[in-house]
């Protein structure tokens, strides 16, 4: 991918103009990295899932600074007596091609709720940048998307559950 600098003076076709804009590598919307946690019992339960997303290859990210990736997801929190605590997180890992993961973005917070005996959902989105190296650059590069549902409470009670479904997932390259 070749990026175009345009100087005063010049005229540029349409290829030109739309090959300096961010490209789109992946569009994920299935259920890889969703989780899901139902809870009735004392202390603080959590279940994770993760996703690798596809590889991509050096040549998609030559002329390139940065990857962007825009999470788009639906998070539901049911809280029922002795339910005090939800929330919902987003983990994101990277790799060079050939190259083990490595924690990118930690896990984050993206949505809580600790209100007991309520119910709530929220459409969270995430947007995440990263600068490549110059391995990933020459090699290609990898993610691996986590989410994490957490319950948690003061005693024993009747179930509450917090769920993480992915909506859409994107993935660019931005110059």
């Amino acid at each position: 991918m070749a990026f175009t600098t345009f100087v005063n003076g010049t005229t540029a076709d349409a290829d030109e103009v739309n090959a300096n804009f961010k490209q789109v590598l992946q569009v994920y919307t299935a259920d890889g990295f969703d989780s899901s946690k139902a809870w009735n019992g004392a202390g603080t339960a959590y279940t994770e899932g993760s996703h690798e997303m596809d590889e991509i290859p050096a040549a998609s990210v030559t002329g390139c600074t940065y990857v962007k990736i825009t999470i788009f997801g639906l998070c539901y929190h049911n809280g029922n007596s002795g339910t005090s605590g939800m929330s919902s997180e987003i983990k994101i890992q990277v790799q060079e091609l050939g190259g083990s993961y490595a924690d990118d973005m930690a896990y984050q917070t993206i949505f809580m709720n600790g209100i007991t005996e309520k119910s709530f959902k929220s459409l969270p989105t995430t947007t995440w940048y990263h600068t490549l190296t110059a391995g990933e650059i020459a090699n290609g590069l990898q993610f691996k998307i986590w989410s994490k549902s957490n319950v948690s409470g003061r005693d024993t009670g009747n179930a509450g559950t917090c769920s993480y479904d992915n909506v859409q997932t994107v993935i660019s390259v931005v110059p």
